[in-house]
């Protein structure tokens, strides 16, 4: 299963919201190496979907809500934060170790 698919399938199954691959745009992407494991992730913009978001994975989160990024929340993941501060920049790769 292909970047896009997989992005698709997560988006409806963690948040219940549907989107055309037309409307995905990578936008950033990570080498990340934290609790002995090593990932790369792949960051996706969207701006348009059907849906309401809503949280489906219960034992994987506890609040979704729009945040200004200069008030983003302190208990967030790490990696996330620097991503969302490298996609500002417009910087497409960035490392994270943790």
């Amino acid at each position: 299963e292909g970047g896009y698919a997989a992005a698709i399938r997560e988006l409806e199954e963690e948040v219940g919201l549907k989107i055309q691959q037309k409307n995905l745009e990578v936008v950033h992407v990570c080498h990340s190496m934290h609790g002995g494991r090593e990932n790369l992730n792949i960051y996706f913009s969207a701006k348009k979907w059907t849906g309401v978001p809503s949280i489906l994975e219960i034992d994987k989160c506890d609040k979704l809500a729009w945040y200004m990024i200069s008030e983003l929340p302190e208990n967030m993941v790490p990696e996330v934060r620097q991503v969302l501060k490298q996609v500002l920049k417009k910087s497409v790769y960035s490392e994270y170790i943790g």
